[in-house]
This record gives structure tokens, C-alpha cells and sequence, in this order.
């Protein structure tokens, strides 16, 4: 509560002494507040205004202003210009060297726009791409990965491979889930 008086007093501020780094990072949390109260529209408008700050923010530095972004476009129902922003994360993270957490994260969002857009190939294509780093995802965001194939199948009416990543989730999710009750049990 109150949060975003102060961020407004802190954006004044930034503004008055030309802090273009910290103005673009008080826009985004103005952003997300506003996505968050579910103005999709005055959340695109606010997280458009930091991106486009100089220095331009990256998606390595600044993923969650990709992210929301990524979000409030399809909030609005501008699902080209949602994945067009989610390609460019994309994309970036995918340089050399490969931010691989990252990677997956986007991947799947990215793969899940495609899916809802009934683009499957474009869905496949990302996910193929993201499958070659799958050596070096955690077992968390293998969860994730897995999720997005199973739901690309799924809509593409392939309900057997479907149905082979859906359990793969559920797998990956018990071996969680008890991995962390067995920690517990050690802790206590």
C-alpha cells in the first residue's frame, strides 16, 4: 500500500536529475503495479516507455520488463506484438554465450504465444531450440519445458506425445516434491 505514490515521487526525482537508468526501472514497477491491477493497456504503455529509455534494457539485465511487457500486449489481445517482444528476449538470451535458465523461461513463453495463435511449427521450432541446452536446464525449468511441448501437442490434436510430456511433468513434479520433503526431514 502507498507504493506507488512512492514510486512516483522517486520517478519525479530520477527525472529531475536526468537518471535515465533509474527512471526506466521505476517505469517498469509502475508497470507491473499497473498489470498486476489489471490495466493491461496503461501497463503496456508505462513498461513501453522503459524499454525504449536509454541506455535501450536488454532481457539478460532486465527480464521481468520483458516478461510483464510480454504479458500486458496479451492482455490487450495484441498477441503478435506480445510474441514479437517475446521473440526479442528470445532471441537476445539465445546469443553466445546462452543465458539457459533464461532461455527455457522465454522459450516457453514464447512456444505457449505461438500455441494460442495456432502457430505450432513456429511453437516446435523454439522449443527444438531450446531442447538442445536440455543437458544444462535445472530439473525446475525442465518442468516448464516440458509443460510447453505437452501443451504445443496438445493443441495440434497429438494426444499421445501430449500425454507423454504431461506425465513427464508429473514425474518431474513428484521427484520435487519429494526431493524437498526428504531436505525438510534432514533439516528438522
Amino acid at each position: 500500500e502507498g507504493a506507488e505514490e512512492e514510486l512516483l515521487a522517486l520517478l519525479a526525482g530520477a527525472r529531475s536529475l536526468g537518471d535515465e537508468r533509474a527512471e526506466s526501472r521505476l517505469l517498469e514497477s509502475l508497470g507491473v503495479l499497473t498489470l498486476d491491477r489489471g490495466d493491461d493497456a496503461g501497463a503496456v504503455e508505462l513498461l513501453e516507455q522503459a524499454r525504449s529509455s536509454r541506455p535501450r534494457p536488454n532481457a539478460r539485465e532486465r527480464p521481468a520488463l520483458f516478461r510483464a511487457l510480454g504479458r500486458a500486449y496479451a492482455g490487450t489481445g495484441d498477441l503478435i506484438q506480445s510474441a514479437a517482444v517475446l521473440q526479442e528476449a528470445f532471441d537476445e538470451i539465445c546469443e553466445t554465450p546462452a543465458d539457459v535458465a533464461l532461455m527455457v523461461q522465454f522459450g516457453s513463453y514464447l512456444a505457449n504465444s505461438y500455441t494460442d495463435r495456432g502457430r505450432f511449427g513456429d511453437a516446435e521450432q523454439v522449443l527444438s531450440r531450446v531442447l538442445r541446452h536440455e543437458q544444462e536446464v535445472d530439473a525446475a525449468n525442465l518442468v516448464r519445458l516440458d509443460w510447453a511441448l505437452a501443451r504445443t501437442y496438445a493443441e495440434q490434436g497429438q494426444s499421445r506425445v501430449a500425454e507423454m510430456y504431461a506425465h513427464r511433468v508429473l514425474a518431474r513434479m513428484d521427484r520435487g516434491e519429494e526431493l524437498r520433503a526428504r531436505g525438510h526431514a534432514h533439516l528438522l
